[in-house]
């Protein structure tokens, strides 16, 4: 029984009565002042350890004392027992604040990871999933740092984009529905901007570690958003400062049409507009267009400038690259990529593996061509960074391998959790774990980050929450990106020790961003073009000296039987068309693109005019039966006609210069520069038409000069101008032919047009002036000798001319000895034969070749048979040509034939009869011209043999027995007549000589007449020509 206020207190057991023994009475624990309670620091344990300091002094302690309870004397006062009721009662409030306080809960922080977990492209997918892996690594580890020591623990939630927009924003809202405080996302820029839109409505921080666009950077509509990758403006920074340090003022600029791409443009060009720096040529494109690709690389090609800066995907310019390289691009091209391509290396593995590409060597010349390859790339291996290390290092000791080293975006993303988990702790220090969990902390961006060191290096964030970091110059060696180049904060670049930069070609000195230009052309300094012009220089000489030469013996036989002015024509025609591959040669200018039309068109145009003639005047004489009384042959006429259409080309070429000229136009492709002629796009249309109507001419000329050849094929000229002049036709034909399909084959390119065409021009010339004009100049100095050889002969034997009292061989010159003479002219043959083995072969032809043959004279029967050898007198057989329709040629010029004759006559092709002497031929000559037939080139008077004529002036001969001539004779006779026999033998007679008895001039005229008229077998067309043309020098086969 216990008493206060001076009541006995009962107590149990044999123990005093006394109250408060000393001995008995417990120890009552020592009290802390107030004092020093109020300055102590309230604890989680507070109410516990006061509660333990006060369970002694309780009465019913003592009740557990096996000592029977005693009386004693203990009665606390009012004031203790006050005391002691208010220390209760702080101690059950504290007890109920520390329940209450939400720091003192421990809680589970969710932060939601949205990514494209299943990406189509194998490498981004091989990417994303080492990045789950490593963030699920990391995250223990970061829960033992962070936030064990305040009680925390964070977790990831996984969501899977599938890399689209729509996705992005659903898994992101069902993230925030699901209790998620905070979100690393998304890949892209163009997903991450509607998923930043979302999670700043419910207040939710996002961290990307991918996400570049200068758009996420504007604070007003992105409060909530992050990065621990640096954004497009760093990068454009970058970009610009890489091309001050190397030098470069003129790039390429490549973009796609993405957030990204239109970002990082919108930087470079307004951090260019204060520097030095211009743009080149700059293209925005489609992502994955392959259409889009090839052009812009075929126009890229053009561009002044080798350095090209790619801002685009990875996958973009793999494909820009790939093109190049199939486009013929070469080493001086130096490729800029931005940080998407950093896994470019892991693509060119898939595309060159053997699966993807079976052609080997294609693709190791592929990977070749990315070695050098530049990547601009935010540095995420903090090389020689402690932090760093130490991250690798615990990698390499818990997991095993350096894969670590080997990804891209990883560490990136590892610093995002990272930065959210330091963030979120702050905020609980700040605002509570409930306002934290229920996102109603409404904290800034500038409160949540908070810098640290990470494994990307420090992390330190501008006003916009953009990461201040540091760039890396990635390199291509080895197919692999290797960082060569740090880049500071303050944009300072210094090489990595180490590692030394390569350029494409496997270079370390700078390249020049200028493009050093092989010229796409045939330089005269090439061997093959020397060789080329070499020639058609030595065929211009040629050309030129044989025309002086041609000039200097212009009086000579055989310069006044071509005509000098159609000679001159052709030489100085072929002259000036081989002029034209100086012109081809070198770098086209505006002068040699309208030169060599020019030279072109009116050098051969007058070649083939001055040939055209000559073989249209063959044509007229021999091949009309009537000649029309008012078309004149004469030489003047015909040189009128000849350079008509030259004339016109002349013309139509002056307009097209004056209105629509060419001009020299630059294509720059890969590092060639190929120069073409072609006229402004106004006038393209109307300089087309005048140069092909001028060329059409050309072409016109030589279709006609073709078909007068075919057609006079036949006829056998004094110098086989006819033969030789099919032969080269023929050639020119020939080359066309071949030429043609080998241009249109190699039209765009220059070097092997050159070739084509000038090979092809200087043959065509050289053929025509090796056969229609060197052939005479080289003959003509030995003609001349031997003239003048014959010419003293004559002389001397005129004064010792043997007489034959029986009317033997006695020649006169003139018809002084009356009409005696024309009897002898008709006189019949002796009949004896001749017979002989000689060679023989057709005049034409080019397949003609010496064959023996036996040459049978019949002057009985007037025949002259050419038949197989061994000879059979008695039936000979073969080809019988009658004397009466047979002309001679005693001297027909073959070059391969120094004794020969050539027999015409009508219906037949002529004959060539070579001999083995000299005396043999003319014995043959005065058998077959006693026998009837007619000898060219014999003079009018009185003839020892019978039948024997002598014709004044010369007389041109033609293959089936064609032959025309007009000259004048010794006599003062006006008019000169041609005659056309058998529709096919012809000569000009001109009766010389006037006696003063004009009554024995007419006897002669019409013996002559009569003699002429027994000749041929058929209808004899006559025309007459004024004696002014027939007098000229003749054209083709004409003779003066």
């Amino acid at each position: 029984m216990l008493c206060c206020a001076g009541r006995p207190v009962m107590d149990h057991g044999d123990v005093s009565m006394t109250p408060n023994p000393p001995s008995r009475s417990p120890q009552r624990p020592s009290r802390v002042p107030r004092s020093q309670q109020a300055s102590r620091p309230i604890s989680s344990n507070y109410f516990d350890r006061n509660v333990d300091r006060h369970v002694g002094v309780f009465p019913h302690e003592a009740m557990r004392s096996r000592q029977p309870i005693v009386q004693r004397n203990f009665c606390p006062t009012s004031r203790q027992q006050h005391l002691v009721m208010l220390r209760v009662a702080v101690a059950i409030l504290l007890l109920i604040g520390l329940m209450l306080d939400p720091r003192a809960q421990a809680a589970n922080f969710k932060i939601a990871l949205v990514l494209p977990d299943t990406a189509a492209d194998p490498t981004r997918r091989a990417v994303v999933q080492f990045v789950h892996f490593l963030l699920n690594w990391t995250l223990p580890i970061l829960n033992q740092r962070l936030a064990a020591p305040a009680g925390h623990t964070f977790t990831l939630d996984y969501h899977d984009s599938l890399l689209t927009t729509r996705d992005t924003v659903r898994e992101s809202l069902i993230a925030a529905q699901s209790g998620a405080v905070a979100v690393i996302g998304e890949w892209f820029s163009s997903n991450t901007i509607p998923m930043s839109y979302a999670m700043s409505h419910y207040g939710i921080f996002v961290c990307s570690g991918s996400a570049t666009s200068e758009d996420l950077s504007d604070k007003t509509l992105h409060p909530t958003l992050f990065r621990s990758i640096t954004s497009d403006s760093y990068q454009g920074n970058v970009f610009t400062r890489a091309l001050i340090h190397f030098g470069w003022q003129e790039f390429n600029l490549l973009a796609d049409i993405s957030v990204y791409g239109t970002s990082v443009v919108k930087v470079i060009q307004a951090d260019i507009l204060t520097r030095n720096i211009t743009i080149a040529a700059q293209y925005m494109m489609a992502f994955a267009d392959p259409a889009e690709v090839t052009a812009t690389v075929a126009d890229l090609a053009k561009s002044p400038s080798r350095v090209v800066i790619m801002a685009m995907q990875m996958e973009q310019a793999y494909a820009i690259m790939a093109e190049a390289y199939a486009q013929g691009f070469d080493s001086s091209w130096v490729w800029i990529a931005s940080e998407p391509s950093s896994r470019i290396a892991a693509k060119l593995d898939e595309m060159t593996s053997p699966a993807a590409m079976p052609d080997r060597v294609y693709a190791l010349a592929l990977r070749k061509f990315f070695e050098g390859m530049i990547v601009v790339w935010p540095q995420e291996l903090a090389l020689g960074d402690v932090t760093f290390n130490d991250w690798v290092q615990l990698y390499r000791a818990t997991v095993g391998d350096t894969k670590i080293l080997d990804f891209r975006y990883h560490l990136f993303s590892q610093s995002c959790l990272e930065a959210h988990m330091r963030a979120i702790l702050n905020l609980d220090q700040k605002y509570g774990t409930n306002a934290v969990l229920q996102r109603t902390t409404n904290a800034t961006l500038e409160e949540y980050l908070v810098p640290f060191n990470s494994s990307t290096g420090p992390v330190v964030y501008t006003a916009r929450g953009d990461r201040m970091g540091y760039f890396q110059i990635l390199n291509m060696q080895d197919s692999k990106l290797v960082p060569a180049m740090a880049i500071d904060s303050q944009f300072r670049i210094s090489p990595l020790p180490g590692v030394t930069l390569h350029f494409p070609g496997n270079t370390t000195t700078v390249p020049p961003w200028q493009p050093r230009f092989q010229l796409d052309a045939a330089g005269y300094d090439q061997p093959g073009v020397m060789v080329t012009l070499a020639v058609a220089g030595i065929s211009i000489l040629a050309a030129l000296g044989a025309w002086v030469m041609l000039v200097v013996y212009r009086r000579s036989k055989r310069v006044r039987h071509l005509g000098l002015p159609y000679i001159s024509a052709l030489c100085v025609g072929l002259a000036v068309a081989l002029t034209t591959p100086f012109l081809w040669a070198g770098e086209p200018t505006d002068v040699t693109c309208n030169a060599s039309e020019w030279t072109l068109i009116l050098g051969m145009s007058l070649a083939l005019a001055s040939l055209a003639i000559r073989s249209y005047r063959l044509y007229r004489v021999f091949d009309n039966r009537v000649l029309a009384k008012s078309q004149s042959l004469g030489s003047r006429s015909l040189f009128v006609r000849m350079i008509t259409i030259p004339l016109i080309q002349v013309v139509l070429l002056s307009v097209a210069y004056a209105i629509a000229p060419l001009h020299a136009v630059a294509d720059l492709v890969n590092s060639t520069k190929s120069v073409r002629c072609q006229a402004t796009p106004a006038t393209s249309s109307l300089n087309f038409i005048l140069y092909c109507a001028a060329m059409a001419l050309t072409i016109l000329l030589f279709v006609g000069l073709a078909y007068l050849a075919i057609k006079t094929r036949g006829f056998h000229t004094t110098y086989s101008e006819t033969r030789w002049l099919l032969y080269a036709i023929n050639i020119i034909a020939i080359t066309v032919t071949i030429s043609m399909p080998l241009y249109a084959l190699y039209a765009n390119k220059p070097v092997e047009m050159f070739y084509i065409r000038s090979v092809g021009l200087t043959g065509c010339c050289l053929c025509v002036l090796c056969t229609l004009v060197l052939r005479h100049v080289v003959q003509i100095p030995y003609e001349e000798t031997a003239a003048m050889h014959e010419a003293a002969m004559d002389h001397s034997m005129s004064d010792h001319q043997p007489h034959d009292d029986d009317g033997g061989y006695e020649s006169h010159n003139s018809l002084s000895d009356g009409l005696e003479s024309s009897a002898h002219v008709l006189a019949p043959a002796p009949p004896k034969i001749h017979v002989g083995t000689y060679d023989v072969r057709a005049t034409t032809g080019l397949t003609a070749h010496w064959t023996p043959r036996t040459v049978t004279v019949r002057p009985t029967d007037g025949l002259v048979i050419l038949s197989s050898a061994p000879p059979t007198a008695l039936s000979p057989t073969g080809l019988a040509l009658s004397t009466r329709a047979l002309l001679i040629d005693p001297d027909p010029h073959v070059p391969d034939a120094s004794w020969c004759i050539a027999l015409s006559h009508a219906g037949t092709p002529s004959q060539y009869v070579r001999f083995t002497t000299e005396s043999d031929r003319r014995a043959w000559v005065e058998v077959v011209s006693a026998s009837g037939a007619v000898e060219r080139g014999r003079e009018w008077g009185s003839v020892t043999g019978p039948g024997n004529g002598r014709l004044a002036g010369t007389t041109a001969t033609g293959g089936g027995g064609a032959g025309a001539v007009a000259s004048d004779g010794d006599g003062s006779a006006p008019n000169t007549g041609v005659s056309v026999l058998g529709g096919a033998v012809g000569t000009a007679l001109a009766v010389p000589g006037a006696d003063a008895a004009g009554k024995q001039r007419g006897r002669r005229v019409r013996a002559l007449s009569a003699a002429v008229r027994s000749w041929g077998a058929g209808a004899t067309a006559t025309s007459r020509s004024t004696a002014g043309d027939a007098g000229e020098e003749g054209a083709g086969s004409a003779i003066s």
